[in-house]
């Protein structure tokens, strides 16, 4: 691992440990890195799992800027380099999906002891290799996850994980072919899933209401088109827990819809009016 100093050089930043030891004589598999805060709600949790045996998972401890090496677990099943993983929004279940090995693991996380336990697994049959995803809802009783050309929806409250397959791709691709199947997903600020095609296409899917069983969820396929592609999205863990601020507010208003993009070329006429005119202070 590095450290960089964000408040460095203007705020552009300056590296002030490089390459240091974070797990000797193993190899990071980064399909399963995610963190959670620490119970305490001060110092986090960081997980990786081993990319030689991911059955593996090891658990380091940030304490006051210092990674403390905590220790592993060998759990039941193996996932491999292609997937996600993640942890609800109450850092009481984790999750990791691999379509490439053997499927979803849903599991019980203790944020005290660092500690995984309750594993229920599904396998599921990979259909794609470069479209893979997984999230869960923001209350954490749903896992979604993408295969290929199928949307999955996973009751993570149930003993034996069912998924049911709530949406399936609708034939539309980029215009040099790529299909936009379902790919890396991440719960935004109004509590929508927003999720990447899987291969790089200018589209984007949402999931409106995700803590909604089934169909009910409301799936809107390449709901925004862009002028780029869109190849994945970032994985953030939840930031505000353990704060007084929610995880996500469906209540907030974002924009999502793509009639107001505007293409460029001689055949848009925009017309603005600037007013008062003329104008004495703003």
């Amino acid at each position: 691992y590095s450290v960089v100093n964000m408040k460095a050089n203007s705020g552009k930043g300056r590296v002030v440990l490089k390459n240091q030891i974070y797990q000797p004589d193993t190899t990071m598999d980064l399909a399963g890195m995610t963190a959670v805060r620490h119970a305490n709600n001060k110092d986090w949790w960081i997980i990786n799992s081993d990319q030689e045996d991911s059955k593996i998972m090891y658990t380091t401890l940030l304490k006051a800027g210092v990674l403390i090496p905590f220790g592993s677990q060998k759990l039941g099943h193996k996932w491999g380099g292609y997937g996600a993983s993640g942890f609800s929004a109450n850092g009481s279940r984790y999750f990791r999906y691999s379509n490439y090995y053997s499927g979803l693991s849903v599991m019980d996380f203790d944020r005290e002891t660092g500690l995984f336990s309750r594993e229920r697994h599904l396998p599921v049959t990979q259909e794609n290799i470069f479209a893979y995803g997984a999230s869960f809802s923001p209350s954490g009783q749903y896992v979604y996850i993408g295969n290929g050309p199928y949307l999955m929806q996973i009751d993570a409250d149930a003993d034996v994980l069912v998924a049911d397959t709530i949406a399936v791709w609708d034939g539309t691709v980029a215009e040099w072919g790529q299909p936009a199947y379902f790919g890396a997903m991440q719960t935004g600020p109004d509590c929508r899933i927003y999720m990447a095609p899987g291969f790089c296409v200018p589209f984007m899917h949402v999931i409106m209401e995700p803590d909604k069983p089934g169909k009910a969820c409301d799936v809107r396929q390449h709901f925004f088109t862009f002028k780029t592609p869109i190849c994945s999205v970032p994985h953030f863990p939840n930031y505000r827990l353990g704060t007084p601020w929610p995880y996500c507010d469906p209540d907030i208003k974002i924009v999502t819809a793509t009639q107001q993009y505007i293409p460029d070329g001689a055949a848009v006429k925009a017309v603005w009016t600037v007013y008062p005119n003329p104008a004495t202070d703003k």
